[in-house]
């Protein structure tokens, strides 16, 4: 099961793209087999990196509904994480160039900033050409 559950803020969604679509099947997926609630945290809502054109720095695709953070929690609050690297592994397997850093799909966990959530987005400016 999904759940649609702010840490700041209700969880916000201006514009329902496919990209993330695909993403929220593929987690509904995986928590019916693992017998888990993923918990959507972000997605449009609440303040995001912001752009700097002065640096060429892009800012977050939150914004752009391209984006959104989850987690899974054990029954005490505490973060799932075994069960959160498997939620990891199952979507890089399952999404188009989940495994490949230029197919699209960004996955970050277990990085600076992301010990408690896995950030999931499409990001297509990172694509070869």
């Amino acid at each position: 099961m999904i759940e649609f559950k702010g840490l700041r803020e209700s969880v916000r969604w201006a514009y329902p793209r496919d990209e993330i679509l695909l993403v929220l099947k593929r987690i509904a997926e995986f928590a019916a087999r693992a017998g888990v609630v993923v918990l959507i945290t972000s997605m449009n809502d609440h303040d995001h990196m912001k752009s700097d054109p002065s640096s060429g720095k892009l800012g977050s695709l939150h914004y752009e509904d391209l984006a959104l953070d989850c987690q899974i929690l054990k029954k005490n609050g505490e973060v799932a994480k075994s069960v959160m690297d498997r939620l990891v592994h199952y979507l890089k397997a399952e999404l188009p160039g989940g495994n490949d850093q230029y197919g699209g799909y960004d996955i970050v966990w277990r990085k600076p900033g992301h010990a408690t959530h896995i950030h999931i987005e499409f990001d297509c400016r990172q694509r070869k050409t």
